[in-house]
């Protein structure tokens, strides 16, 4: 795990970002939580789509539901997996073509209370943005690596030139989860 591991011939070591898996999930539920049941349903996670993008890894009994013990117990698993950041790429396409010169921002949920940083990136003519924490953030033999924090994301897409709607931006109802052992490190956005 090159980025996790500090060694006297590689990067230096990047600890994982303090978040506070209990604090983070009752944060969560109180903003999504809307039955007050203690489980996000599918029009709860509607509201949550970096959450609902994650319930591949987070739906451990398969009820189509998240608990606030998977959401726990999810985080937990990053703090202990020792990975601080990682690299991640996000593909823009439009109707199924490539969108150069494209913004991506990610903006990490709320419920994580700060612990990780937003990540940018443009798009090349292949619509592929390389994304990035902002470089004051990472020791200096790795400021021209991009990586960022494992996290919950929310989407932002915007375009110099070209009107996006606002549900891939302003209102975005985009999100991913950046999680190392997913094994995810090319997201993939069709507007």
């Amino acid at each position: 795990m090159l980025f996790s591991q500090g060694c006297w011939w590689g990067p230096t070591a990047i600890k994982v970002p303090p978040i506070k898996p209990q604090k983070a999930t009752e944060a969560a539920f109180s903003q999504y939580d809307m039955s007050s049941d203690g489980v996000l349903d599918e029009k709860e996670l509607a509201l949550a789509p970096s959450l609902r993008d994650g319930m591949r890894s987070l739906d451990k009994d398969h009820d189509g539901r998240l608990s606030q013990e998977e959401l726990v117990e999810r985080l937990e698993k990053w703090l202990e997996g020792g990975v601080g950041v990682m690299p991640l790429r996000c593909v823009i396409t439009v109707k199924g073509r490539p969108l150069g010169g494209a913004q991506v921002k990610l903006v990490p949920e709320e419920f994580l209370g700060g612990a990780i940083q937003p990540a940018t990136g443009t798009t090349s003519s292949l619509g592929m943005a390389r994304m990035s924490i902002d470089k004051s953030h990472l020791p200096k033999d790795m400021q021209r690596i991009p990586v960022v924090h494992q996290g919950f994301y929310r989407v932002e897409i915007t375009h110099p030139s070209l009107q996006i709607p606002p549900k891939f931006n302003v209102e975005s109802t985009l999100g991913l989860e950046a999680s190392f052992e997913r094994g995810r490190n090319i997201i993939s956005f069709n507007l």
